[in-house]
């Protein structure tokens, strides 16, 4: 099976592997040439093979057989204080329940919950009132029902006749009400005529176009093309790929970037946001002044996204 060219980012990945002594023979070769051209990844496998050592210097740590005892001790300490702790907390709880319920016991209004549900609903109970006014200063408010205010006056003097201030009642609030439903026919004659007078104002406001919006054609099926010839195309190829995971590009097709192609090319695929774009550019032109062309695509990209292909060539 044919092994990847090796990569900053691949190297910088395997390097535990590699410190731990699990890589087969022929990885290990390529990481170990690799790593000989990279200070920086030298430093680091450094820090990591003595962190490894530290950790494998753990183990070798005892303990006396006294102080194994008294921690054996604590720990079990500690498990019984743990279930009395709880056992507290659970009587506390259950008796402040218990407590709630005996309070609402005590102070629940029982009785008076029962005559209710065992009154009966057709009774009619009716208070014995006391006066010593005449019966004429009953508030005329109470002569709205003539009838009833006659049973009661009856009631209590059978030869008492308010006939005179029934009718006088009775007119008073016909009046009221004629008075209520003028006034109500005025204001729904009002609301209506402003109403009316807004529908045919803006009747007469001039309709604005709807005009379409057309898209960018910079976002509309756009794909940019580029070619790079390079004799040390690799590296080239390398510092291109580090510098689109820095701008946050993403793969565009089902290749990942810097795929290598059968023919030994370098193959970079992906999506990256306009901004960004615009610095790749620079960057590329920092590189070799190279000519970036654009084509009609069915694929559209997102808004504010765009998508190209570049190829480093031997």
């Amino acid at each position: 099976m044919p092994i990847n060219r090796m990569t900053k980012f691949r190297c910088k990945e395997l390097l535990y592997d590699y410190a731990s002594g699990s890589l087969d023979s022929l990885r290990r070769q390529q990481v170990k040439e690799f790593l000989a051209e990279q200070d920086d990844l030298q430093e680091e496998l450094k820090r990591l093979q003595e962190a490894i050592k530290y950790t494998g210097s753990l183990k070798k740590i005892t303990i006396s057989q006294p102080y194994h005892q008294v921690l054996l001790q604590e720990f079990e300490g500690e498990g019984s204080l743990y279930y009395i702790k709880k056992a507290g907390v659970n009587l506390a709880k259950y008796g402040a329940l218990a407590a709630t319920c005996v309070l609402l016991i005590m102070y629940f209004p029982s009785e008076k919950v029962m005559q209710y549900f065992q009154r009966n609903p057709d009774e009619v109970v009716l208070a014995e009132v006391k006066t010593t006014d005449e019966l004429s200063q009953i508030p005329t408010a109470m002569h709205e029902d003539s009838d009833l205010v006659q049973d009661v006056v009856e009631a209590i003097d059978p030869t008492f006749d308010d006939s005179e201030q029934v009718s006088n009642a009775k007119v008073l609030a016909r009046d009221a009400e004629k008075e209520e439903e003028v006034d109500l026919k005025a204001k729904l004659a009002e609301q209506e005529e402003e109403l009316k007078k807004a529908a045919e104002a803006e009747a007469k406001e001039p309709v604005e176009p709807v005009v379409e919006k057309k898209k960018d054609p910079a976002h509309a099926g756009i794909l940019f093309r580029a070619f790079l010839k390079m004799d040390n195309y690799n590296v080239v190829a390398d510092a291109i790929e580090e510098k689109l995971r820095e701008l946050g590009a993403e793969k565009g097709g089902s290749v990942p970037i810097g795929w290598e192609k059968p023919n030994g090319n370098r193959y970079f695929h992906f999506k990256i946001s306009d901004a960004n774009f615009e610095v790749f550019k620079t960057y590329l032109n920092t590189i070799k002044q190279i000519k970036i062309e654009s084509y009609a695509h069915p694929r559209a990209m997102p808004e504010g996204t765009k998508r190209m292909i570049l190829e480093v060539q031997k």
